[in-house]
Formats: C-alpha cells, structure tokens, sequence
C-alpha cells in the first residue's frame, strides 16, 4: 500500500488492493484494506484434532484439512467489486 501510494496509484480510485492474509495492523490503514481471515478457533480446532489422532497411536496419514477464511470486504475495493 505504502508503495502504492508512492507511485502515485490511489486506493480503491486506481487500484484494489486484497491482502490474502489479516494482521491486526491492517486495522489501521486508510483506507480499510479488504482481506481474508481464518478464524483462530477453527485453525486450533482442526489442529488438535490431527494432534489427538497422534498421540492416541493413529498413523499420520496424508489428508487434506481445509480452511475456508471468512472475507473482509474493506474499503480498498471500487465500487465496482
């Protein structure tokens, strides 16, 4: 975003800006940057599950856990999105 603004691009006028990740300082920029979140909860939750399946003698399989991040719209998108 800094690096935007110093090239002269405006948000969201010229360009949209998404992070992938949220951070607690993405609450202070202006403006609000759209992002996606993981719940904690649900990360630690799927986590001690594969932790439990160990240490009651599972074998570690490979498997996909999926998380799906809840989306934060923020004010860094045009209207247009």
């Amino acid at each position: 975003a800094s690096h935007l603004g110093r090239i002269g691009a405006r948000i969201p006028r010229d360009v949209c800006l998404i992070s992938r990740d949220d951070d607690p300082f993405l609450n202070h920029f202006v403006p609000a940057v759209a992002r996606y979140r993981v719940a904690p909860e649900l990360f630690a939750r799927k986590l001690s599950h594969l932790v439990l399946d160990l240490v009651e003698g599972e074998v570690a399989r490979p498997r996909a856990v999926r998380l799906m991040p809840e989306f934060l719209p923020g004010e860094s998108l045009s209207h247009l999105y």
